[in-house]
């Protein structure tokens, strides 16, 4: 079948993942939550109060937001420099 033969690609991009601080009891210790096999590039976890549950509840999700606009405009400087530096470079 084809599951069996299927192979997982990797990505080599930038990923930030937002972990919740309070895991499931009997969870496997592994910050990365099983991602770390799939992602080659810059892999960013981030650890945010809560448990999965209620991550996304008050207060916790005000936490989270603040970490994602932090992320995201961090991405975005990356992103404008690297395409100032390419048209620099021509």
């Amino acid at each position: 079948m084809a599951f069996e033969t299927y192979q997982r690609p990797s990505y080599n991009g930038r990923v930030s993942l937002f972990r919740a601080s309070q895991q499931p009891k009997g969870i496997v210790p592994d910050a990365t939550l099983g991602w770390s096999d799939l992602l080659q590039g810059d892999f960013r976890v981030e650890e945010v109060p809560g448990h999965q549950q209620n991550m996304l509840n008050e207060p916790h999700v005000d936490n989270l937001a603040e970490r994602i606009d932090a992320h995201l405009a961090n991405a975005h400087l990356a992103s404008t420099y690297s395409m100032a530096t390419l048209v620099a470079a021509k």
